[in-house]
């Protein structure tokens, strides 16, 4: 089963060192100074232009953008929400690309989450207008000052061509428990019903499974995108999976009986279906 609840993924050197009783005889170390215009727990909804990316790996690779205005641009990592990334420094490399470093502030321990973190940053003056990429070093620095050694992961964020969201609070592969099967043979998407969580069965590769990555209200239709997972390799199976998210704003049962489900997975042209919306009240 693969969902996208709050994944509980804590580093080793983290796990060790909460474990450790701390040398009394290190010197303590100093906060990294903030070069941030701003930082804030938690996925920035206003700001972020598409849904939070799913979450199962640990280290997790940080996602980004640029503003409109092109003077700032946000990266959001992830990591313990009480050894929080602060970034240190940002720097130009090239004529399209940022160099940008992030540490933890001392500690004495960490707690075992994995925690979105926003950060907004002034885009430096020569690279307005033009910057693409962000080369970004995380160093896990908490326990430094204890004499731990700080893992360091580099990674390479496309600031321009976005990432991998979906609206979908959770999701499992097969037809969830408790809902009803639908017609044998049909590979067509389902749309189900109850009190205000919205079931959407897609049917694809079981490795590369095809999420809602936009949902909305259309008049008396409910509006909903879905495209697949990327993945490395996307078996060749045919396989359904069930989504659950909450029914977008304006969803009125009553009134809205259809659902349009677009599939969008280029170079092949979208494919529209409209179906029926199941209740299970």
């Amino acid at each position: 089963m693969s969902t996208k609840p709050p994944v509980r993924v804590a580093a080793i050197a983290l796990a060790v060192a909460s474990a450790v009783v701390m040398s009394g005889c290190a010197s303590p170390a100093a906060a990294p100074e903030p070069v941030a215009l701003l930082a804030q727990q938690g996925w920035p909804e206003a700001e972020a232009p598409r849904p939070a990316p799913l979450i199962d790996t640990y280290p997790t690779p940080p996602v980004g953008w640029v503003t409109q205005e092109g003077d700032r641009f946000w990266l959001v990592t992830w990591g313990s929400g009480s050894c929080v990334f602060d970034a240190t420094e940002v720097e130009a490399v090239d004529g399209t690309t940022v160099a940008v470093r992030f540490e933890q502030a001392p500690a004495e321990g960490c707690t075992d989450d994995l925690a979105p973190r926003a950060h907004e940053l002034a885009v430096p003056e020569e690279l307005i207008g033009s910057l693409e990429t962000a080369e970004v070093v995380l160093v896990e620095s908490a326990f430094a000052s204890s004499g731990f050694e700080s893992p360091t992961s580099e990674w390479t964020v496309d600031l321009v061509g976005g990432w991998f969201g979906t609206v979908a609070e959770t999701y499992e592969t097969g037809l969830a428990s408790g809902l009803p099967p639908g017609a044998p043979e049909s590979f067509e998407p389902r749309v189900l019903l109850r009190e205000s969580v919205i079931a959407l069965v897609t049917f694809g590769s079981s490795s590369c499974p095809a999420l809602p990555t936009a949902a909305s209200v259309e008049g008396d239709v409910l509006a909903l995108t879905v495209e697949p997972r990327p993945a490395e390799v996307c078996t060749a199976d045919m396989s359904p999976t069930t989504s659950f998210f909450a029914a977008p704003a304006g969803f009125d049962p009553d009134s809205v009986l259809m659902a349009s489900v677009t599939l969008v997975d280029p170079p092949a042209p979208d494919a529209v279906t409209t179906v029926t919306i199941e209740r299970l009240d």
